[in-house]
């Protein structure tokens, strides 16, 4: 595997990272101030969507890393 895929994968892991994180820190700052209610939740269920998306964005790219690191 080349050594500049390595870091595309690494930079696109800390992007997802950080907007994850973003996501997170507008969620808490909106619950603090009261903005969610049982009714009015679809920022927060987008959120949580990302967070999900990426969590199994990254177990199949990592699956596909291991079983196809005979293709590179």
């Amino acid at each position: 595997m080349n050594a500049s895929f390595i870091y595309v994968i690494v930079v696109a892991h800390l992007a997802h990272i950080a907007a994850g994180l973003i996501a997170l820190l507008v969620m808490t700052i909106r619950v603090l101030q009261g903005k969610y209610s049982p009714t009015k939740i679809l920022g927060f269920e987008l959120g949580a969507v990302f967070w999900h998306f990426v969590d199994v964005l990254w177990i199949y790219l990592l699956l596909f890393l291991v079983f196809a690191k005979d293709i590179f």
